[in-house]
This record gives structure tokens, sequence and C-alpha cells, in this order.
């Protein structure tokens, strides 16, 4: 284990409501309800990415909570350092992680040379192995998983006069372990949130709501959320897209969440999250 009580007690008050001690005995009671995940006899984990700040030169480390049992372990840490990976866990329960950059040892510097690296991380041996590089370095993309293959969606470079978003998208077919180029966003996109759903992959940043369809390779704009967010969290539950919190356009933080029905078109307002 990598923490203790100690360090348990450091925990964030939200995150530590998640995993209260009664939850963790009332989970582990029930350990044989888990659904099972492909290739592995433990209970289902929880890994944290960047346990470290992004800005600064010490080494970060990816710890991971059993849910079950509250053990906390520790992973190894992505190659090079990289930071603002595109990250995701596949129905095989393998990870990927994509792009990123590696920290400088300057504090202050903010403009960070966009790497196209791609690793999968091999849960016997606890080491990242290489794949096939990104077609197109970027930090912050985002991975998903759609009809059997892996994309890699927008985020960011900087080059020329700064920082700049990316409109790119590319498919990795691990069968020949190479990328292709895909139809692009009709805009661009960094600090967005994208998931999959019936086999289409959707995308979410501030005004902009976009669906992509790999079987056409086609880009379609939908109804865009109520209150438009960027940095904030996505996920799917019964047929709906959670969007929740963020940052807004004057870079404010929000707690704002809501539901898309996907059959619907449509956003509903739910309560926000409490701080």
């Amino acid at each position: 284990p990598l923490m203790e009580e100690t360090f348990l007690e450091k925990i964030p008050c939200t995150f530590a409501q998640a995993m209260s001690t009664n939850s963790l005995k009332e989970e582990s009671e029930k350990a044989n309800g888990c659904r099972p995940r492909l290739g592995m006899t433990a209970s289902q984990m929880i890994i944290c990415f960047e346990a470290a700040n992004k800005h600064s030169g010490k080494k970060q480390t990816v710890p991971c909570l059993d849910t079950v049992t509250g053990e906390v372990f520790k992973l190894c840490k992505p190659p090079n350092d990289l930071r603002e990976v595109g990250i995701l866990v596949s129905p095989d329960n393998d990870i990927y992680i994509a792009g990123g950059y590696r920290p400088s040892n300057s504090d202050v510097s903010i403009d960070h040379k966009a790497e196209s690296d791609f690793w999968m991380y091999d849960h016997a041996s606890n080491r990242w192995l290489p794949r096939a590089p990104l077609l197109r370095a970027r930090i912050g993309c985002k991975l998903v998983f759609c009809c059997n293959k892996i994309y890699a969606v927008g985020g960011r470079v900087y080059e020329g006069d700064g920082r700049n978003a990316l409109k790119s998208v590319e498919c990795y077919d691990g069968r020949d372990n190479c990328w292709t180029a895909v139809c692009p966003m009709p805009v661009a996109m960094e600090f967005h949130t994208a998931v999959e759903y019936q086999d289409n992959i959707y995308v979410l940043q501030g005004e902009f709501f976009l669906c992509y369809n790999p079987h056409k390779d086609y880009w379609g704009c939908l109804t865009p959320m109520n209150v438009p967010r960027s940095q904030g969290l996505s996920t799917v539950y019964k047929d709906s897209i959670y969007n929740i919190a963020g940052t807004c356009k004057a870079h404010q933080r929000m707690l704002t969440v809501e539901t898309y029905d996907i059959q619907q078109n449509s956003w509903l307002r739910k309560n926000e999250l409490t701080p």
C-alpha cells in the first residue's frame, strides 16, 4: 500500500465523503457483487494521473485506489513524466495514454512542446509499452473508444503565434498498430470533454456540442448546453450524457450539472454540486 491513515486524513472532503470508511466496509462485504473486469482478479480501481503540480519539475505519482478494501497502490508513472495526456480505459481494461508534454525545469514556463507518444499499460509487469505514435503531436487531447478503435480528439499545441487549439482527429487500429486521420471537427477544441454512446462520439466545449459518426466519417452539431462551460467532466448514465461543473468564459468555476437526453436532443438542469 502507498498510503496510510495519515494520508487518508488529508484527502479533500468531497472525495473523502465519496469513499468514507463505512462505505468501504459495505463494499467489502458485497465484493462478490462487483462487476468483474476482463483480465483482472482484483476489484475495480480508481486511478489518478498527474498527482503533482503540473508546472513543477517534481515527478508525479499515479496512485491506484482499491474501492473495496480502501488500499492505495502506486502504479508506474507515465514515460518521460508526461503531463496532460489523453487517457483511456478500454472495454478490455487496457489503459492508454497519448500526447501530452514533458515538464521543464522552470516553474514559470507555460509554453510546452507537444508530444506524439502513445503508450499502453501492461498490468502484469507494471510498465508502459510503446505503441505507434500519433500523427499529430497534441496536448490535452481526449481519447475515446468507439467501434473497436481508439480516437484522439482535439487538444492544443504551442506553435507560431502561441497556443493553438486543434480540429484534427485521428483513429487508432490496434490490429495494425497504426493511426489514420479522419474528418476534422468543424471547430477547434481544447479543454473539452468526449464520450461514446451507441457507436457515436459526443464532444462538448462551451457553446459547441458535436457528434461524430465513425461509419459516415461525419461531424454534426447538436443543441448546446444551457450554461456553456469548458474544463468540466462528462459521462454517460442511463441513456443520458451528464456534464458536470467546469469554467465559464469569465474563467469562473461553476458547479452546474446538466443532462442531455440523446433521443430528445435537449438539455435539463440538475441540482448543482455542493461545494
